[in-house]
This record gives structure tokens, sequence and C-alpha cells, in this order.
């Protein structure tokens, strides 16, 4: 099928896929990771968000990992939390009842910046402030 926005190239079909190589290694993307520490927060774990881990949130289609951190270092929030790829949740304690899931299941890339991970569905990106901080 040609391609919408250029009709002279190919973009697949239906179940089908065009698929190119580069092996120009400065052309290909990497898979979207944890950051592990950004200012005064530092990764604590992919967290199970059900019931509701933290109680504050802050949403945006621009959202990644920093932005969701400054935003809990301009509160003082202990805990910062990025879910489904465009929330940041904010709090200074865990609701009880949750708990830590496995890092494989937070794997949504945040919508802002796509080569960081921000949670899931009801799964956290977990950020814990450092303490003195």
């Amino acid at each position: 099928m040609p391609c919408p926005g250029d009709k002279t190239a190919l973009c697949g079909a239906g179940n089908r896929l065009n698929m190119y190589y580069s092996s120009n290694s400065t052309k290909a993307s990497t898979d979207p990771m944890n950051v592990n520490a950004t200012g005064n927060y530092s990764f604590y774990s992919c967290y199970k968000d059900s019931p509701r881990a933290l109680s504050v949130v802050s949403a945006s289609d621009t959202m990644s990992v920093d932005a969701c951190l400054k935003l809990a270092e301009a509160g003082k929030y202990t805990w910062a939390g990025l879910e489904y790829s465009r929330e940041c949740w904010l709090g200074n304690a865990l609701a009880s009842g949750t708990g830590n899931a496995t890092a494989s299941e937070c794997n949504m890339p945040c919508k802002g910046m796509p080569g960081q991970l921000c949670g899931a569905g009801s799964r956290l990106s977990l950020y814990k402030r450092n303490t003195g901080s």
C-alpha cells in the first residue's frame, strides 16, 4: 500500500509491515529504560498501584521522568511514581496494601520521552527522595 504522506513510498498492507534495517548505530533507537537517578530522587522499583499507592496526580502528554521528579521536588514529596505513560503520582507515604511488581510489568514508554519508562496500567515506575535531600 502507498504511504498516506508520500504516495511514492510503500507502507505495508493489512497485517503486513515494510521492514528496514540500518547498520548506522547512530540512527538505531534503544528500548525505553528506567532512569536510575535524577536530582534528589532514585529509582525504587516497579510498584503495584492497586489500591492507589499515592494520592496527588498530574497528567500530561509531555510527561517524562524528569518532568515528574521536578514536580515532586517542587512539592518536597518523598515518593513520585509514573504510570500509564502520562501520569505523575506524588505523596509522602505509600498506601497500605500495595507492593513491588516485577520489573517487566513497568513497560510503557513515557509520552514526553519515549526512551524512558513510565509504568503501565496499575503499575508505577516508583522513585524515592534521597534522605537528607
